[in-house]
């Protein structure tokens, strides 16, 4: 009876997955609101499910494998994608980097659905008969998981060879099944969750591939698709509350909750600020871009940008708009590396997680990091400042009353930050549950630590809203402060894309002048900070007591804003700029995210030649595509 209870679970949770992802001629919507509820409930899974589960049995070493997991698909892909070119193969490159690392994920999950078969046998069963709490948590997560890889063999390789994946995912769930049910499940228990954390990574991987294949929403799908991720979020919820899993599972999901009740409130007035300096129509006179010496100019672009809420993807089509219009080199750099940094919202939030203090020393720590750079970027450089002429009707702002241009402004910040937030919080709670209290710290602090830090943040995009939960987390565990404030600064302000940016624009030689000042730099206020500046932390977790009815209100209403995201932008525009993002992109072309001008950058039309070389699409994001032509 327990094993055919097992056996029976295991054919109906990839059968009604498969189903999902397997339907004949679904309409439009109906299939957008599978591939949503997919998406979200296959990504929620793998992170707060699959993960923390190899968490628990083999601690921080899963977040590694898991990010391995992820990774290797790309390097595979690539490596294939240059070996396809090497001997003039035709077809497409793109498809069959895809079906590289769908391969990938497919055989992963192959092994996962084995290995859960092998647990529903051993320990959804006793002498009872079936534990049909145990059995149905494995199964809520199973469906999505079917859902999301039948899905990517649909798109990508037809019906008929995603009906004999499913088929194949169901048989080695029932194999583990069968298997299990005549020998010990402790035989693959010393594997498990190393396989588990890969398997976390490959979706994630698969994923990522199948958000740039949600389609474009339409206005009748907007219910349809905000109840689809409800529903997604809902599943995942549900199976966190089941039998089967750790406490590692359990803990992360607390923790989650209280990161985001402490940061709510933080948010939501640095969104509120933030949108309030872009509805303000501040116009940078076109005298401040004019080069004033190249201390003078990099101190105007430091200041402006440094508050300004733009990632680090983003920021780069406004520098070259404002170097088109004639803005020095000083000026350009020192906007393009502090806009990146910092930010309203994100100032207000290291004040809440990590003291005003070391806010402060965070905020003069950016501006000064920047200038420095940008004035060695300045010195080395000797190609004359092109200025182009401005057209005046492109200096005005958003039209409409303030009311509006807030609002306006305020869903704008929503829909290219509030992602980040939730994606660093999210990465806070993980890192909180799977490091151990002050295990970091085995670094030994110093010059090892901050290399460390610099060889992690210089090549990665990472958001600086995204950044600070997570460096609050670290310092909880044992980092120093002053490597904290090494990845804050280094972390949004470089990456591959702003390198080629310098490249580019200044000369090889230059960029990698201003990247090594920046380091040097941000090391030498690494050991002021770590030495003077005090850091107050409020990071609790993993404990949801005492939550006030203030913190309850907020919370409430930060859910709000992120229905209304979603709602306004989709599901599409909000996960794809974090896929771009973290993809890379082509920094060339500017389109690797979708972020909008700023306000009172809005003064970057020029009547130039349209120029190939900095062009892209902006994925219908309406204020980033003016920008862009404003920018051409």
């Amino acid at each position: 009876m327990g094993a055919a209870a097992a056996l029976l679970t295991a054919v109906l949770a990839t059968g009604v997955g498969a189903g999902l992802g397997l339907q004949r001629r679904p309409s439009d919507l109906l299939l957008a609101a599978v591939q949503a509820f997919a998406v979200v409930a296959a990504a929620g899974v793998s992170l707060l499910v699959v993960l923390p589960e190899a968490i628990d049995a083999i601690g921080a070493v899963a977040l590694l494998i898991c990010l391995l997991g992820a990774l290797v698909p790309v390097v595979v892909e690539r490596i294939a994608s240059g070996l396809g070119r090497d001997h003039g193969h035709g077809g497409t490159p793109t498809q069959a980097n895809h079906d590289v690392g769908l391969g990938l994920g497919y055989a992963a999950l192959l092994l996962h659905n084995a290995v859960e078969g092998l647990a529903m046998a051993g320990v959804g069963v006793d002498e009872r008969g079936p534990r049909w709490g145990l059995l149905a948590s494995i199964a809520l997560h199973t469906v999505p998981l079917t859902t999301i890889m039948v899905l990517a063999y649909r798109a990508c390789r037809g019906a008929q060879v995603a009906t004999w994946r499913a088929l194949g995912l169901g048989a080695a769930m029932g194999g583990g099944v069968l298997l299990g049910a005549v020998t010990s499940g402790e035989v693959v228990a010393p594997v498990e969750p190393w396989l588990a954390a890969a398997t976390a990574g490959l979706l994630l991987h698969v994923v990522a591939h199948d958000v740039s294949a949600l389609p474009s929403r339409s206005r009748r799908g907007r219910p349809i698709e905000l109840i689809s991720v409800g529903a997604a979020i809902g599943l995942v919820l549900a199976s966190l509350h089941m039998e089967s899993h750790g406490a590692a599972a359990t803990r992360t999901g607390a923790s989650f909750v209280a990161l985001c009740v402490q940061t709510a409130p933080v948010v939501l007035v640095g969104l509120a600020i933030g949108a309030l300096i872009q509805a303000s129509r501040f116009q940078l006179p076109v005298s401040w871009l004019r080069p004033a010496g190249p201390w003078g100019g990099a101190l105007r672009g430091a200041v402006v940008g440094a508050p300004l809420p733009v990632c680090a993807c983003g920021v780069l089509p406004i520098a070259d708009a404002l170097r088109r219009r004639g803005a020095s080199a000083a000026f350009v750099v020192a906007f393009l590396l502090a806009t990146p940094e910092l930010g309203v919202e994100t100032l207000a939030l290291t004040g809440s997680l990590m003291g005003w203090p070391f806010a402060i020393a965070r905020l003069l720590a950016a501006v000064l990091v920047a200038v420095l750079a940008a004035v060695a970027v300045a010195a080395m450089t000797r190609r004359a400042t092109v200025v182009e002429a401005c057209d005046p009707a492109a200096l005005v702002g958003a039209s409409g009353s303030f009311g509006r241009r807030w609002r306006d402004a305020f869903d704008e910040l929503v829909h290219h930050t509030v992602p980040w937030v939730l994606l660093g919080l999210l990465m806070a709670a993980l890192i909180d549950v799977a490091v151990e209290p002050a295990s970091v710290a085995r670094l030994g602090g110093g010059l090892l630590e901050l290399l460390f830090v610099s060889a992690i943040a210089v090549p990665s995009y990472v958001c600086a809203s995204s950044a600070t939960p997570l460096a609050a987390v670290l310092v909880d565990k044992g980092m120093s402060p002053g490597a904290a404030l090494a990845g804050l600064l280094l972390g949004p302000a470089t990456n591959v894309a702003t390198f080629a940016f310098l490249v580019r624009r200044y000369g090889r030689r230059a960029a990698f002048v201003g990247i090594g000042v920046l380091l040097a730099a941000t090391w030498a206020l690494a050991g002021i900070v770590s030495a003077w500046v005090p850091v107050t932390l409020r990071v609790e977790p993993t404990d949801v007591r005492g939550v006030t009815a203030v913190d309850a209100v907020a919370l409430g209403a930060f859910g709000l804003v992120v229905a209304r995201g979603l709602w306004r932008s989709g599901l599409a525009a909000w996960l794809g700029d974090l896929v771009r993002s973290m993809g890379g992109g082509e920094p060339e072309g500017f389109d690797s995210c979708h972020d909008t001008k700023p306000a009172g950058l809005s003064g970057a039309g020029c009547a130039s030649t349209h120029s190939a070389e900095g062009t892209g699409g902006h994925g219908g994001c309406p204020a980033a595509d003016r920008a862009h032509q404003h920018a051409e």
